[in-house]
């Protein structure tokens, strides 16, 4: 008597696996997908739990080649056997497998159901004393798993009303590898916790099977009067398995009675729902109608713009964490709204570099503690803990800003007699020549021109009070070269002449 014949699929790409795992129907050729690894080590591994007959692995994988990977399947396990997936370009590699024990290869870009097929069978064919048990039915499960994964598009009533006989359906899913990482034991043990718990108390009509290879999928079938005992039942069912798998996290649908709408409430409904475990981090299960988010109204990114050019961080700082507090009382997507902060803190940084904060180093360090953020609470605290700190490094910033300002005004004083120009301000205090025009501007309420200028007119009204230069000697001696300019700004700062200034100031003090 035949038996199904069991295939191990190894490949690094997870289109590769999905498109393998669906171009046949398995089942009904006699071969049935006992697991799937995405490079050599995990298939080596998988190979001493799940003894298949067949395995179909890549050449060209991490951690260990199909190359590495025939040589220890030849030696560990020689009744194995391999058929090599592989590109146009290295054939080479693949003389290399078949001298190690592979019996076939199959070519990647030509792969379809009938050559995928034919290499199956003829490795079957080597298995000494084995027969195929092709089957006239396929497995309910593997229709679901076809029709929720887009590779099959119906489910016909008479395949599944035997096995579903009420009206009521609810969808229990969880993310078992987020839930386990790769403890693949763990992933058993949550399940079989879960199933024994609905089979002993009563609910028995159950369709269980795995989406994407981590994606925990389960269809109850149920009779309406049951339906708040069979969600007290989850609860306490969730919590057993929460003590074995920690960050378990498990979506229960909204009941609904058409078996044919299963793909749709997954996508529309589950399958965003299993995201959010970051809004419900102290949570095993919970129920679909729990999970309500709300339009997000878009980041006043022009005003925060704005508040950054003018340096007034602190303000800029309350706006970021007040609209990461509005984000996530709507429940926006957790990992855009991680990458919304990072963006905006990186402009912040940016700015703050300006005044010396070094940008680089803080951005890594915020980026890596932003992103280990598992839960609301955890990324808000985050939040608050980072502007917090920059908002001290502002304080600092300011008192070394004023400090700063404070010398390049006496720079100025001191120098005023020269040539002084705006490079050479820049040059003595290690600035950007471009920037700091804006700096001073900005800290000063006006240009260095002005500023220059107008420490040139002071000490010029000193000497024409205190002493008889002339006024062209004057003009010279307080750092202008050209009479008529010095006459022109004079005028405008002091809405009078040199002339009338110091013929005015003489009156005053009775010495005329």
């Amino acid at each position: 008597m035949g038996r199904e014949c069991k295939v191990l699929i190894v490949d690094d790409e997870f289109i590769t696996r999905q498109g393998i795992s669906h171009m046949i129907m398995w089942e009904q050729e006699g071969f049935s997908i006992v697991g799937e690894a995405s490079n050599g080590q995990e298939g080596i591994e998988m190979i001493e739990k799940y003894q298949p007959d067949i395995v179909l692995a890549d050449i060209v994988m991490p951690v260990l080649n199909g190359i590495e990977f025939s040589m220890i399947l030849q030696e560990k396990y020689p009744n194995i056997k391999l058929i090599i997936l592989s590109s146009y370009d290295n054939f080479e590699y693949v003389r290399t497998t078949l001298l190690n024990g592979a019996v076939d290869y199959v070519l990647k870009p030509t792969l379809n159901p009938e050559i995928l097929l034919r290499a199956l069978k003829k490795a079957a064919a080597g298995i000494p004393g084995f027969s195929l048990d092709r089957r006239e039915s396929v497995a309910l499960e593997t229709q679901m798993e076809r029709y929720l994964t887009g590779y099959q598009d119906t489910i016909l009533e008479t395949e599944y009303k035997e096995r579903f006989p009420y009206m009521q359906f609810r969808i229990l899913a969880g993310n078992m590898k987020k839930a386990c990482g790769s403890n693949t034991r763990q992933w058993e043990k949550t399940q079989e916790l879960m199933i024994r718990h609905l089979q002993k108390n009563g609910f028995e009509k159950l369709g269980t099977f795995y989406l994407e290879q981590e994606v925990f999928f389960c269809v109850i079938n149920y009779k309406k009067p049951d339906e708040i005992f069979l969600i007290e039942t989850l609860k306490e069912g969730t919590e057993k398995a929460g003590k074995v798998a920690e960050n378990l996290f498990l979506v229960l649908s909204n009941g609904f009675t058409e078996f044919s709408g299963i793909r749709d409430i997954y996508e529309k409904e589950v399958k965003q729902a299993l995201e959010q475990k970051f809004y419900f981090a102290d949570k095993f299960l919970i129920e679909q109608r729990e999970y309500i988010t709300k339009e997000a109204e878009r980041f006043r990114y022009e005003e925060y713009a704005e508040l950054l050019k003018k340096h007034q961080f602190s303000q800029a700082m309350v706006l970021l964490k007040d609209y990461m507090e509005y984000l996530c009382r709507c429940r926006y997507d957790a990992y855009q709204c991680k990458n919304l902060f990072k963006n905006l803190l990186y402009n912040l940084l940016m700015e703050m570099e300006k005044c010396g904060v070094k940008s680089e180093e803080l951005r890594r360090l915020y980026f890596k503690k932003t992103d280990k953020t598992e839960s609301d609470k955890e990324f808000l605290l985050c939040c608050r803990e980072i502007t917090e700190e920059l908002d001290a490094m502002v304080s600092e910033c300011r008192h070394n800003e004023d400090s700063r300002i404070e010398e390049m005004k006496e720079y100025i004083k001191t120098h005023y007699k020269e040539r002084l120009e705006l490079a050479d301000l820049a040059e003595e205090f290690s600035f950007n020549y471009h920037y700091i025009s804006s700096y001073f501007n900005q800290h000063m309420q006006e240009g260095f021109s002005g500023y220059l200028n107008m420490v040139r007119i002071e000490k010029s009204c000193q000497l024409l009070k205190d002493s008889s230069m002339p006024i062209s000697a004057v003009s010279m001696e307080v750092g202008y070269s050209d009479h008529g300019y010095y006459c022109r700004i004079f005028k405008k700062l002091k809405g009078e002449t040199p002339s009338q200034y110091r013929r005015k100031s003489r009156t005053e003090e009775g010495n005329w």
